[in-house]
């Protein structure tokens, strides 16, 4: 949490006494936060972006995951775009969030929109920090869908975002969290806070995997805590893979306008 006057979600991991401990599992890979904190896999493009205004326009939740620990008081402006933008919407966040850059995995489209950085998170070249994290105190900006075709922008910062994100400290052993949510809209990244400022590991699912295999890397990874929406649970509870995890806590939110806690 921030308690000690850091600034970044780097400068949280630096000092976090389990980050050792703490992995993000994909079903394409996975990342020691504790290589995180003491590395870079951006590299030279950290001096680069400094300052900037970015547009994260991923649709790997693990790059997005890794970029936005990168980033965090890195850049000015943070932006985080979900997998399911049209280039028409993506341009007009851009105009919106007055962006310098987009950032993203992805080849560039066709239709030029803008300094557009490729990425490759998954590289295994852990580079060594030369600036300092926390210089700034960087703008996060979500969307929310709004009324009209149009995404509207919300502003947040870190310090914002992890008010509401309380202990969720477990006597019964180590935490793994799971949530069938993307990390770019604000209830999935409220699950990977949780998990990284909660000392936790987390698993995250993939648009491109069904509620099976997900449940089956959940299982592999021993989740005590998943949350999703009453229809991620109905996908997942139809497939013979719920059988096989046991989670100490799971959360129903979204969609009928109230929340389910059970555990």
């Amino acid at each position: 949490m921030l308690t000690s006057g850091a600034r970044s979600l780097r400068e949280i991991l630096i000092n976090a006494p389990d980050v050792g401990s703490q992995f993000l599992w994909a079903n394409n890979g996975s990342a020691c936060l504790h290589d995180l904190a003491c590395g870079s896999r951006l590299g030279g493009l950290l001096s680069e972006l400094s300052g900037q205004s970015v547009v994260l326009a991923t649709r790997d939740q693990l790059i997005t995951a890794l970029a936005l620990i990168e980033l965090d008081g890195a850049v000015r402006r943070l932006t985080l775009c979900p997998p399911d933008l049209s280039l028409e919407q993506l341009s007009s966040v851009a105009r919106d969030a007055d962006a310098d850059a987009f950032v993203s995995e992805c080849a560039q489209p066709e239709q030029n929109i803008g300094n557009w950085i490729h990425v490759n998170f998954h590289s295994d070249q852990i580079l060594g920090i030369k600036d300092s994290h926390g210089r700034y105190s960087t703008e996060w900006v979500l969307l929310t869908s709004g009324t009209s075709n149009r995404p509207k922008l919300v502003l947040h910062n870190l310090a914002s975002l992890s008010a509401v994100v309380r202990n969720h400290a477990d006597r019964d052993g180590p935490m793994v969290w799971g949530t069938f949510y993307n990390i770019c809209r604000y209830g999935g990244l409220q699950i990977l806070l949780r998990a990284v400022l909660g000392g936790a590991s987390l698993v995250l699912s993939s648009i491109e995997e069904s509620s099976g295999d997900y449940l089956g890397r959940l299982s592999q990874h021993g989740v005590t805590h998943l949350l999703g929406t009453p229809t991620h649970w109905r996908r997942a509870l139809m497939s013979p893979r719920a059988r096989d995890i046991a989670p100490r806590y799971v959360r129903l939110s979204g969609e009928i306008g109230r929340r389910c806690i059970c555990g």
